[in-house]
């Protein structure tokens, strides 16, 4: 399974599908403070992209992958200029 949660935080490992949208939207409405790490996301499919735009969680890291950085960043970011490449 791609999204792996631990704690307060949800990691994307690869390709996360249409089905772990629903597993993401119940980690981000299990409690408060709730963050994801996507320094090892590949790919991810609209429904989870959707997720992430519509709940804004903070980011422990954005994608390595040059791409879904230039489309996360500004949504995950917030006003944190330094989070604009993977840790």
């Amino acid at each position: 399974m791609p999204i792996l949660t631990e704690g307060d935080i949800a990691r994307i490992d690869g390709a996360a599908s249409v089905e772990e949208a629903e597993t993401l939207v119940a980690f981000l409405e299990g409690a408060a403070g709730r963050r994801v790490d996507l320094a090892a996301a590949s790919h991810l499919h609209t429904a989870v992209l959707q997720v992430l735009m519509a709940y804004r969680p903070p980011a422990t890291a954005l994608p390595g992958d040059p791409d879904l950085n230039a489309l996360l960043a500004p949504v995950l970011a917030g006003d944190d200029p330094t989070m604009t490449d993977a840790a």
